[in-house]
C-alpha cells in the first residue's frame, strides 16, 4: 500500500475512533482523548497534503476518501459541540450545509466529467475550521477536567478566543461557498 493510501486509511481509522470517543459516554478522559485524536487526524492531513503536492501524484479514490474523512471529522465534531452546548446549532447547520452542498456539486461534476473551478479560499477555510474545532475541543476538555478553571476561562479573553475563531471560520466558510458557486455558476443549471 502506498504511503498516501496509508495516511488516508489512518485518518479514516482515527475518524472512526474520534466518533466513538465523542459518542460513548463513560469512557475515561473521552473529551481529552477525542481532542488528541482530532489533532492527530489534522496533522496527518497536513502530511498528506504536503506529500501529494511534493510528489504531484493523485489517486481519485484516495482524494475522495480523504475529502470524506475531512467532512466526517468536521461534522462529527460540530454535532458534538452543539450537543454539549459549546456552540450554537445555527453555526453547525451553516457549515455542514455548505460542506455537503459543495461536496454534492463536486461529486456530480466529477461524474459528469466537468472541470469545476476550485476556490482559492478552500485551504484557508479548512485551516480555520480545524483550528476552531481544535480550540473549542481543547477548551471544553480543560473546562471539564479542571472545573475551577471553567469560570476563569469563560470570563477571560483567552476563553473567548475559540469562539472568535469559530465565527471567523463561519464567515470564511460562507465567503468560500459564495466564491465557489460564483466560479462554477455556468455548471449549475437553474432550468430544472
Amino acid at each position: 500500500m502506498k504511503f498516501v493510501n496509508r495516511l488516508t486509511m489512518t485518518r479514516l481509522f482515527l475518524a472512526a475512533v474520534f466518533l466513538i470517543f465523542m459518542s460513548v459516554k463513560g469512557i475515561p478522559f473521552r473529551r481529552s482523548s477525542a481532542t488528541v485524536i482530532f489533532i492527530a487526524a489534522t496533522i496527518i492531513d497536513v502530511f498528506y497534503e504536503n506529500f501529494i503536492k511534493k510528489e504531484n501524484k493523485s489517486n481519485k479514490l484516495i482524494i475522495l476518501i480523504n475529502s470524506l474523512v475531512d467532512k466526517l471529522l468536521v461534522t462529527t465534531a460540530l454535532i458534538f459541540l452543539v450537543e454539549t452546548n459549546v456552540i450554537p446549532s445555527l453555526v453547525a447547520i451553516v457549515v455542514i450545509s455548505i460542506e455537503f452542498a459543495i461536496g454534492g456539486l463536486v461529486t456530480i461534476g466529477t461524474s459528469d466529467g466537468l472541470n469545476l473551478a476550485k476556490s482559492t479560499l478552500e485551504k484557508v477555510k479548512t485551516v480555520f475550521q480545524m483550528t476552531a474545532i481544535i480550540t473549542l475541543l481543547s477548551k471544553m476538555s480543560i473546562e471539564h477536567s479542571f472545573h475551577k478553571l471553567k469560570e476563569q476561562l469563560s470570563d477571560s479573553f483567552i476563553g473567548m478566543v475559540p469562539n472568535m475563531i469559530l465565527y471567523l471560520a463561519l464567515i470564511i466558510t460562507v465567503v468560500y461557498a459564495v466564491d465557489y458557486f460564483l466560479k462554477n455558476k455556468k455548471h449549475i443549471r437553474t432550468d430544472i
